[in-house]
């Protein structure tokens, strides 16, 4: 059993019914070279055998909570109340992180105090593990924080924050979706965010997701989460409202098959693989980024 000492990064998942993909998860985490975090679990109410699977890892770092079925953004609300870390990792139980994620994330945040947030590039895979393809992220905080509301450019379960930051926007939200853009539109307000351009971890594109099916709600969804981003007094009633809203967007989805494939063929991806052979990784990853940056920097100013 590792010994657990006060740690700089807490880790935090929820987790709801997935056992399918959940061990490779965990052992992703403890499989990091940076080793000072503790790892918050919290079980979201689950039916499956996800608390059996939990249990079977005998790591002092983990810390177990289970609690009835909230949504994603409350569960993430109150295991962050759990944190003692100065910094908050995130992991979704269907993602995994590769060894040097923690490392990279910590380093960055150490040295540039002037950053509250910072995310990376990842390898997109499907449900059985096949490469989809990988993102080539922007990594100038102002394309970051101005695309906030155009197109998000920040994986979820790769970021790493400051606490701190945390502590001052209020935390996550209630809200069953789109609680990441809810949270990054008020942590903007004290600070930086980063792409780290190389990707840390692996991102499962799930066929159910809302984000890739057709659905005549999301713009609407959209459009509200922007109007309670501005508002940092969030009324009960306005969540309950917009949770309302996104299970009737549920009963109403067509999923989008296409969409799983849709990440591996979009152009500046295209660039990446015809240059790869011929200038190698590091090359070809820098031109595509900087492409990206000067593409979404250039629709930015045209939006004005």
């Amino acid at each position: 059993m590792i010994k657990q000492k006060q740690p700089l990064v807490s880790v935090v998942m929820s987790c709801y019914n997935g056992e399918l993909f959940l061990k490779q998860t965990i052992e992703s985490i403890l499989a990091q070279t940076y080793s000072n975090f503790e790892f918050i679990i919290w079980d979201d109410g689950s039916t499956d055998r996800s608390k059996e699977i939990i249990d079977s890892f005998n790591d002092a770092r983990i810390r177990y909570f289970y609690h009835e079925n909230t949504g994603l953004g409350m569960a993430l609300h109150l295991a962050c109340e759990q944190v003692k870390g100065e910094y908050i990792a995130r992991i979704d139980s269907d993602d995994i992180a590769y060894p040097k994620r923690f490392k990279r994330e910590v380093d960055f945040l150490e040295s540039h105090p002037d950053y509250v947030l910072v995310s990376s590039a990842v390898d997109y895979i499907d449900e059985e593990g096949n490469t989809l393809g990988r993102s080539l992220p922007c990594t100038i905080d102002r394309v970051l924080r101005g695309a906030i509301y155009r197109g998000n450019k920040i994986v979820h379960p790769m970021v790493m924050f400051r606490r701190e930051a945390y502590v001052k926007t209020g935390g996550y939200s209630g809200v069953y979706y789109y609680e990441d853009i809810l949270l990054w539109s008020r942590m903007a307000n004290f600070g930086k965010f980063h792409n780290i351009p190389s990707p840390l971890g692996q991102y499962r594109l799930l066929k159910k997701s809302l984000s890739r099916s057709e659905n005549k709600y999301r713009p609407i969804l959209f459009e509200f989460i922007k109007k309670m981003s501005k508002d940092p007094a969030l009324m009960n009633s306005d969540i309950d409202m917009y949770n309302s809203l996104y299970k009737q967007s549920k009963k109403n989805c067509i999923i989008n098959e296409k969409g799983i494939s849709r990440r591996k063929v979009t152009a500046l991806y295209r660039v990446y693989k015809f240059l790869k052979p011929i200038l190698g990784e590091r090359i070809s990853q820098t031109i595509s980024i900087f492409l990206t940056n000067v593409y979404h920097l250039l629709k930015m100013s045209f939006e004005k």
